[in-house]
C-alpha cells in the first residue's frame, strides 16, 4: 500500500478547500461518476446499496434526537435557531436513504465514497510544503456504496469548505461538474443541468441542515486544543443549517 503521506498532504480542516481543489475534486467525481453509468464492469455486484449500508449502523440512529437536543442546549451561541422538531423528523433512516438515493432512477447509480471529506483527500505537496491542487489519493473506502451523484459532491460543500468560499462557488463547480460529467458520459446522460442542479440542491439542503448533529463531535475531537479553530467549525456548521433552512422554507 502506498504511503500517502510521502508527498501528500490534506488540508486543514478550519481553512477549509480552496476553489482550484473543488474543481479538481468535482472533475475526479464527474470521471468516476461517468464510468460508473457507461461501463460494461460488473462493478456493484460487491457494493452495497444505501439501504444495506444504512442498516449496518442502524444502531446509530437509536438516540439521535436526544443528540440533538444535547448539541443545540451545550452550543446554544450558534444553534439557537435551530428547529429541533423539523431536524429530528429528517433523521430517520426512511429520510436518510431517501436523501441518498435522490433521483438515481432518473440519473442511474454511481459508486459513492461515502466519507469525503477534508481529512481523507489527499493532494500532491507544493513547493511550499502544503496541499496543492491535483489529488494524489482517497483514503478510507470503507462505506462505498452505490448511490446517488450528490452524495460525495454535497459531502465537499459540508465542513470541508468555508461558508465565504461555499455561497460563492459551489453553482460554479456544480457547473463545471456537470459540463465533465456530460464530456465523459456523452449520450448516456439525459438529464440538464437544471436537473442536476434541482437534485442537488435538494440533496445539499438535508445535509446542511443535518450536518452539525453528524459532524459536530469528531470536528471538536480533532480540533480539541485550538479554540479559535472550534469556533470556525462550529459558526461553519450553525450556518450551513441556516442556509438549508433557507432552501427548505423552516
Amino acid at each position: 500500500m502506498e504511503d500517502l503521506n510521502n508527498d501528500g498532504r490534506t488540508v486543514n480542516l478550519s481553512s477549509g478547500l480552496k476553489f482550484e481543489q473543488l474543481l479538481e475534486l468535482a472533475g475526479s467525481l464527474a470521471q468516476l461518476h461517468a464510468w460508473s453509468l457507461t461501463t460494461d464492469v460488473d462493478w456493484k455486484t460487491n457494493l452495497p446499496t444505501s439501504e444495506t449500508l444504512l442498516a449496518g449502523i442502524e444502531q446509530y440512529f437509536d438516540n439521535i434526537s436526544d443528540k440533538v437536543d444535547e448539541i443545540v442546549h451545550s452550543y446554544s451561541q450558534y444553534f439557537s435557531s435551530v428547529n429541533v422538531e423539523k431536524v429530528k423528523e429528517m433523521l430517520n433512516l426512511k429520510s436518510i436513504s431517501k436523501m441518498l438515493d435522490c433521483n438515481t432512477e432518473l440519473i442511474g447509480e454511481v459508486l459513492v465514497h461515502g466519507d469525503l471529506w477534508v481529512s481523507n483527500i489527499f493532494f500532491f505537496q507544493n513547493d511550499d510544503g502544503l496541499a496543492g491542487n491535483s489529488i494524489k489519493g482517497i483514503i478510507d473506502w470503507q462505506f462505498a456504496h452505490r448511490g446517488s451523484f450528490c452524495n460525495d459532491l454535497r459531502r465537499l460543500f459540508d465542513i470541508s469548505t468555508s461558508t465565504t468560499l461555499r455561497r460563492k462557488y459551489m453553482e460554479t463547480v456544480l457547473q463545471f461538474y456537470y459540463n465533465r460529467l456530460k464530456s465523459f458520459a456523452g449520450d448516456k446522460l439525459t438529464v440538464s443541468y437544471l436537473q442536476v442542479k434541482n437534485i442537488f440542491q435538494t440533496a445539499f439542503a438535508y445535509t446542511a441542515v443535518t450536518s452539525f448533529v453528524f459532524l459536530l463531535e469528531e470536528c471538536i475531537e480533532m480540533l480539541a486544543d485550538d479554540e479559535q479553530a472550534k469556533h470556525f467549525i462550529l459558526l461553519r456548521l450553525a450556518e450551513l443549517y441556516e442556509d438549508g433552512s433557507r432552501l427548505l422554507g423552516f
